[in-house]
C-alpha cells in the first residue's frame, strides 16, 4: 500500500525514495524515512565525504588498540594460568608433611600444606573463568572490528563513486 507521499516503503526506509533522489552525479542519496502513524517523514542524508571518513577511520583505530590490549590481557592471563598450574603441579609431588611458606609482603609466612592446594586450586578456577571472559570480549571485538572494516570499505566505494 503507498504511504503518505504515494511510494511503497518499509516501516524503517522508504525504499521508493531512496531510488527516486539522485544527485547531479546520478548516485542515489541515502535517506532516512519513518513512520509516525499514517504519515511518513524523509530526510536525506549527506553523502559521505572526506572528513566522515577520516572520522570512521580514527574509530576503527580506535578499536583496533582495544582489541590490542584485549589480546595482550589474555596473554597475561595465560602466563598467570601456566605459572599456576605448575605450582599446582609442585604441590602435587610434595609429601605431606612437607613445610609450605607463603609470601606476604616481605615476609615469608608457613602455611598448612592444604590450605595452599586449596588456594592454588581457586586461582586456577579464577584465571579460566577470566580467560573464557576475556575470550568472549575478544570474540565480540573481533566481531565488531569486521563489521566496522566492511563499513570502512562500503564509504570508501561511495566516495570514489562506485
Amino acid at each position: 500500500m503507498p504511504n503518505a507521499h504515494g511510494l511503497h516503503g518499509s516501516r524503517y526506509a522508504c525504499n521508493a525514495h531512496l531510488q527516486s533522489w539522485r544527485n547531479r552525479t546520478s548516485r542515489v542519496i541515502p535517506a532516512v524515512c519513518l513512520q509516525f502513524g499514517e504519515a511518513w517523514e524523509c530526510v536525506a542524508m549527506a553523502p559521505v565525504n572526506e572528513q566522515e571518513m577520516q572520522k570512521e577511520l580514527e574509530k576503527f583505530k580506535a578499536m583496533q588498540e582495544t582489541l590490542q590490549k584485549a589480546y595482550e590481557a589474555r596473554m597475561g592471563l595465560i602466563a598467570q594460568q601456566q605459572e599456576t598450574e605448575l605450582v599446582k603441579e609442585e604441590f602435587d609431588s610434595i609429601e605431606e608433611d612437607a613445610v609450605v611458606y607463603k609470601l606476604v609482603g616481605p615476609v615469608m609466612v608457613k602455611q598448612n600444606v592444604d590450605d595452599a592446594k586449596g588456594n592454588v586450586t581457586k586461582r586456577l578456577e579464577y584465571i579460566s573463568g577470566e580467560l573464557e571472559r576475556s575470550n568472549k570480549i575478544i570474540e565480540e571485538k573481533e566481531k565488531e572490528l569486521g563489521e566496522k572494516q566492511k563499513h570502512l570499505i562500503k564509504m570508501q566505494q561511495e566516495l570514489q563513486g562506485g
